[in-house]
């Protein structure tokens, strides 16, 4: 959610298809939005079947979607005492 805008994660096509209905967006904020979400259209009841629709298809494509990669982090402490 990004104000009253629901965005969904979507394949290359459906993100053209689902930009293709009127009231469909950019998602995020204007100046900066988020690439691969589109944001559904306003007019659509949130709890519809258009809005369940595209939100399992946001999760259909999600899930298939590899693993991300382990950032690597600080290292890690062993527990010792800091010297001064």
């Amino acid at each position: 959610l990004f104000g009253a805008a629901i965005g969904v994660k979507l394949s290359e096509a459906d993100r053209d298809e689902l930009l293709g209905v009127a009231g469909a967006g950019p998602f995020g904020p204007p100046e900066r939005p988020m690439g691969g979400y589109v944001s559904l259209p306003a007019s659509w009841p949130r709890t519809g079947a258009q809005s369940r629709a595209w939100a399992q298809r946001s999760i259909d494509y999600v899930a298939a979607l590899p693993a991300k990669a382990a950032k690597k982090g600080p290292a890690k402490r062993d527990g010792r005492p800091r010297p001064v």
